[in-house]
């Protein structure tokens, strides 16, 4: 099966999404020496990001991010990327690095080489055949944490974790951390819907607001379904994915597991045509089924969801939309 025209990052950012992107405000690099796991001294310039390690001595390289604009955000996504390089190319084995968060001040203090940090992935490179390496990480979930437990500022630390290590720069010029905000009631739409076998595209739209406590006005639609058949709608809280439906299908599946069904349904219309239609209050399914997934929804809440139905002549008789990803207004 081919799967490279899959949509499977091509996601329209509807309009209440915003991307930002933040340079750091603070660097430095502290030295450990003797070791001791404490910060002893800053680093001049042109090694204020210089990491290094060795039996007498450890280099930690920081940067802080001023995050104050994202106070009290919901993140739909946040990428950190950057450069590690080589300041001398001795071979001294593979070197290692771990990368982590912390909740910042603002302020380059020796403190920050010991402080407490989340790690959030790791990169190598092998100098001198390798003269340096891009890290790129996603920190959606650590930096949302950060931020909802009041982090105006962001910290970025880097430490070797393999030994010998020497000498390294953490570049400051290219590293950058883009993050996309969701505001409440953003509605994308993702994924790609399959073709059936009498040549209908079905696919998901919504109106209204979702707002778990509103008690209805979020309308799911699934148009261009085949008319006179069973589907159903149905959504989860985990992730968007695109998995194939079946071998030999055009469809996806397009929401991660677990899921909730909202409902067996006829689509209507006329038989092998493409004017069949299902559709579902979200909202007021949320109302009256508190025991459904997610309940009870928190504002912020991400939710994905698709349609399914019926499709005889198709692999595994089914067909599928395409998806939506929404977030959950207060």
């Amino acid at each position: 099966m081919q799967l490279t025209p899959i949509l499977f990052a091509v996601i329209a950012l509807a309009l209440g999404a915003q991307a930002q992107t933040f340079t750091p405000s603070v660097v430095a690099s502290i030295d450990d020496s003797p070791r001791d796991g404490l910060g002893d001294t800053f680093n001049n310039a042109p090694f204020d990001g210089l990491l290094r390690q060795t039996a007498g001595n450890e280099d930690r390289a920081i940067q802080e991010f001023d995050l104050s604009s994202l106070s009290g955000a919901t993140l739909g996504s946040a990428m950190l990327s950057g450069t590690v390089f080589v300041n001398n190319a001795f071979d001294n084995g593979p070197r290692n690095f771990d990368f982590s968060l912390y909740a910042g001040n603002g302020a380059a203090n020796l403190s920050d080489f010991q402080i407490v940090s989340t790690v959030v992935g790791s990169g190598s490179y092998h100098p001198p055949a390798q003269t340096s390496f891009t890290y790129s990480f996603d920190v959606t979930a650590t930096l949302q944490a950060l931020i909802s437990g009041g982090a105006q500022f962001v910290g970025l630390k880097v430490d070797c974790s393999s030994e010998p290590n020497f000498p390294n720069i953490l570049d400051n010029a290219t590293s950058q951390l883009v993050v996309v905000t969701a505001t409440c009631g953003t509605v994308t739409s993702y994924c790609t819907a399959g073709t059936t076998t009498n040549g209908c595209t079905a696919t998901i739209s919504a109106t209204g607001t979702p707002d778990a406590n509103a008690g209805s006005g979020f309308t799911l639609t699934v148009g261009n379904v085949e008319g006179q058949k069973q589907g159903i709608l149905f959504y989860g809280i985990t992730s968007a994915i695109a998995q194939p439906w079946a071998i030999g299908s055009t469809s996806f599946l397009c929401v991660k597991a677990p899921t909730q069904r909202m409902g067996v349904q006829n689509s209507g219309g006329t038989l092998n045509q493409c004017n069949g239609t299902m559709s579902v209050d979200w909202n007021a399914f949320i109302a009256s089924n508190p025991t459904a997934l997610g309940n009870p929804f928190a504002a912020g809440q991400a939710v994905f969801a698709q349609g399914w139905f019926r499709d005889p002549p198709a692999p595994k008789t089914t067909s599928l939309s395409n998806a939506l990803s929404f977030t959950v207004c207060p």
